[in-house]
């Protein structure tokens, strides 16, 4: 994913009220709600950093945003979000072997605002869709600040070497960069 800032400036003398409208599942705005109407001071302005999620390959992407300036209708303002989204990781590739699931919309593993010097975890599930067995080579992006875990089988026995305590009854422990995989559930940790 990638953010970009609109800058929406007040050159009146008077406060105005603007919203922002679109219609698209991979743009969102970061931080805020874009429905609701922000208040920009007179001759001031307001940032909505804009993130987009590419979900498939488009090379000529262009979604228009509408400013609503709720202050003067007469004057609302739009701006073109423009993306050349590509499969530079091959992603359509790995997506006819396997499947990554998490918690967040859309499908990603996000770590927001974290404590200084505090672990936090975030899971993701990866399924197999294959009749075959798949060997993967898991490795963070970040390896200093990123640790993998997995759930620990049943049959390998040994305490967890995660941070935090793990629901009762399953064990995690960290792996080597091979994961053979069915049905998996990993960790990743953020330090």
């Amino acid at each position: 994913s990638r953010k970009g800032d609109v800058v929406v400036r007040n050159n009146s003398e008077l406060a105005c009220s603007v919203a922002l409208r679109w219609s698209s599942k991979i743009l969102r705005v970061v931080d805020r709600v874009p429905e609701k109407p922000y208040t920009i001071p007179a001759l001031s302005f307001v940032i909505f950093a804009i993130e987009i999620s590419p979900a498939r390959i488009n090379p000529s992407y262009c979604k228009q945003v509408s400013v609503i300036n709720l202050s003067n209708r007469a004057n609302d303002q739009y701006v073109n979000i423009k993306s050349n989204n590509v499969d530079s990781n091959r992603v359509s590739l790995h997506s006819l072997f396997y499947l990554v699931r998490s918690k967040h919309p859309s499908n990603t593993i996000y770590f927001d605002t974290l404590v200084a010097n505090s672990p936090a975890i975030r899971t993701f599930t990866l399924k197999n869709i294959t009749t075959s067995n798949l060997t993967l080579l898991l490795s963070p992006s970040l390896p200093d600040a990123i640790t993998l875990y997995r759930e620990a089988d049943d049959k390998q026995g040994g305490a967890g070497e995660a941070t935090g305590k793990p629901e009762p009854g399953r064990r995690l422990h960290r792996r080597g960069n091979r994961v053979p995989m069915p049905e998996l559930s990993s960790l990743a940790t953020a330090a």
